[in-house]
């Protein structure tokens, strides 16, 4: 169907017959098709796999994939695999037709009222006149607000009508949107705009008709009711932290008990990211939220998941990311039970990353395009790849979506079991999670998450035997990491305080770090040098809740924005890494050593040795006078005993 990612797997071999075969020799593959893709354009445009390969001549797997949008409705295509080694004389091919079915259409959606209030009308919703090849249909509904966000109000059933509908206000309208599902993966949509404006409810009045429809979509069992209810009413008022904590609980709730379904796991997911993306979200509502969010990653890590799903579920670890539940200012950094229940925030939050990128590759082929999601906060990319790569000697790179810079770049041969493939996570936090931690400030980079995991092709599932657990090379290129520079000498300057001038004098050092002395208002001249600009590449350590810059070194970028980290990693273990920032921290705690003299302090030293100096002067004068008088008394007892003598002689 036109909705369907056509995978196509292939194996090729230097020679049909099994003879042996030079592997000096070069191996040629190209995937070619012999009718227009959508939109005109070659197969080399749509395909997110590679469509020629050139290797040494041995047995080796050419696959392609042709996303979903590539094929035209009722449209046939042959597709030709082509192989030949490099002296020419040797070439085989094979072929495979697929005839695109044409997915439902001509459907129709009605609404009753067409126009109303969010949260008050009770809308209901029907669509029928569809048209289709590949009978029975099922029926999916959703809502589309102007700004692009979509909520499920139901997951697909083959109920064509919805009651009971609550809807948030539109700007002033709401599209409702039916995609018809066929047997083979057909989607058709059909779409009919709804007037809603705001609720005339407020503060009280609110919350308890938020209460009321709560409870009735629970007495019912009604999951879609408690999603479409916090749906309307977060965005009826984003800034009520009472009423966004029962609706984050209410959401959280649906979550414990649902089933393990991908469509039902993408309402609830769209749900929370509503309570949660207006910023209003309280401490201890965050937690539940981040709990819930990481419940429905690792489901949807066993289970797959839609495009849609995975949006919503980094889009509501983004919004978290701004609560008190990560905020250094609320937490408080000097108590340890902060600090831990941060720190324990932070490691959930890991793995709710870790398991969305899983979940993006549980159904992808080795060296398919990399799976990317972006938010304000996070983005993050995964690719499942060959332990080898496809040409000897190359290396290979994952970016981050939205234009950033970051990337990992691989090693050509990566560690593994013969048939295995190497899972890739790499993501970036804006913001710090470990920011409240006693010492996680020290990166001056965002956060970056990643992972090789090893996993086996046949299955899919990770290979977890310790035996297995290995180590690789890979470079880390961060975005906007300070850059270290140790070159040129020191740079020293001379601080001078002038009399009676009683504050600080300072001087700014290359890179913005700041040299400070404290005057007392006695004038002097002091030297000081600039502490030279580190950056060192660490990884967070759970067993010292700390970071470690064992495992990576920082080279200076040619490019001035970036830091490159040249990483032994761990497989099978995912780690958070940054950038720390020595300039900032040395430069730090010279202005604390110098800047906090206390000038009564110093006054009572300068009288101290003052004093002792008077004192030393005394004594020298007395000790002087005592030595005349000890002379004159010396001379006097001569003169005597002289005088005696010459009186007994005459």
């Amino acid at each position: 169907t036109v909705a369907a990612r056509l995978v196509l797997l292939a194996e090729c071999a230097p020679s049909s017959l099994d003879l042996a075969v030079s592997e000096d020799l070069g191996f040629n593959s190209t995937w070619r098709v012999q009718s227009a893709l959508a939109g005109g354009r070659g197969l080399e445009e749509w395909a997110t796999t590679e469509t020629h390969l050139v290797t040494s001549a041995q047995t080796r797997r050419h696959d392609l994939v042709v996303p979903s949008g590539a094929l035209v409705s009722g449209a046939t295509y042959t597709f030709v695999l082509e192989a030949a080694l490099e002296e020419g004389s040797s070439r085989g091919s094979a072929s495979i037709t697929v005839v695109v079915a044409r997915p439902p259409s001509a459907g129709i959606v009605n609404s009753e009222p067409q126009a109303g209030f969010a949260l008050e009308t009770r809308f209901q919703f029907s669509t029928s006149y569809w048209v289709a090849e590949d009978l029975p249909l099922s029926y999916e509904f959703l809502s589309l607000q102007s700004n692009g966000q979509s909520s499920t109000l139901r997951g697909p059933t083959r109920q064509t009508s919805l009651a009971g509908v609550v809807l948030p206000a539109g700007t002033p309208n709401i599209s409702i949107v039916v995609v018809a599902h066929d047997t083979i993966g057909g989607e058709g949509k059909a779409a009919r705009s709804v007037r809603v404006s705001p609720t005339n409810l407020v503060g009280e009045a609110l919350f308890n008709s938020t209460a009321t429809l709560l409870v009735e979509a629970q007495a019912l069992e009604s999951n879609e009711g408690v999603c479409q209810t916090a749906v309307a009413a977060s965005q009826a008022s984003a800034n009520d932290t009472t009423l966004i904590t029962t609706l984050v609980s209410a959401v959280s709730t649906v979550v414990a008990n649902q089933d393990s379904d991908p469509n039902l796991v993408g309402q609830t997911a769209s749900a929370l990211l509503s309570t949660t993306a207006g910023g209003s979200v309280e401490k201890d509502a965050a937690a539940v939220a981040l709990d819930a969010t990481t419940s429905m990653a690792t489901t949807s890590a066993a289970i797959g998941i839609k495009d849609n799903t995975a949006s919503s579920l980094v889009g509501t670890l983004s919004s978290l990311l701004t609560t008190d539940l990560f905020s250094s200012v609320a937490n408080g950094t000097s108590t340890s039970h902060n600090a831990r229940i941060n720190e324990t925030a932070a490691n959930i939050l890991g793995t709710a990353v870790d398991n969305i990128a899983l979940s993006l590759v549980s159904d992808r082929i080795p060296n398919e395009a990399a799976s990317q999601v972006s938010s304000e906060n996070i983005k993050l990319s995964s690719q499942r790849l060959s332990t080898n790569a496809t040409t000897a000697g190359n290396s290979r790179s994952i970016g981050l979506p939205g234009g950033a810079v970051s990337t990992v770049e691989l090693p050509d041969s990566v560690a593994g079991t013969e048939g295995d493939a190497i899972d890739i996570t790499f993501a970036e936090a804006k913001i710090n999670p470990y920011d409240s931690v006693q010492g996680g400030d020290a990166v001056s980079s965002g956060v970056f998450r990643f992972e090789l995991a090893s996993t086996a092709e046949a299955t899919g599932s990770r290979r977890l035997d310790d035996a297995l657990i290995k180590t690789a090379d890979v470079d880390l290129i961060l975005e906007n990491g300070p850059q270290p520079d140790d070159s040129g000498p020191p740079i020293t300057v001379v601080l001078n305080c002038t009399c009676g001038f009683d504050g600080n004098v300072s001087y700014e050092c290359p890179g913005g770090s700041m040299i400070s002395k404290q005057c007392d208002g006695l004038p002097g001249s002091y030297q000081v040098t600039c502490p030279r600009p580190d950056t060192d590449c660490v990884v967070w350590d759970d067993s010292t809740s700390s970071w470690n810059d064992d495992y990576c070194e920082a080279l200076r970028a040619s490019d001035g924005l970036t830091t490159t980290c040249k990483c032994k990693m761990p497989m099978n273990s995912a780690s958070s890494i940054g950038t720390s920032n020595t300039v900032a921290a040395a430069a730090s705690a010279y202005a604390s050593a110098v800047s906090s003299v206390d000038p009564s302090r110093a006054l009572y030293m300068i009288i101290a040795l003052a004093s002792l100096l008077a004192l030393t002067f005394a004594l020298i004068v007395a000790g002087r006078y005592l030595d005349d008088r000890d002379a004159r008394r010396l001379a006097a007892r001569s003169d005597a005993t002289t005088d005696e003598a010459m009186s007994q002689v005459l």
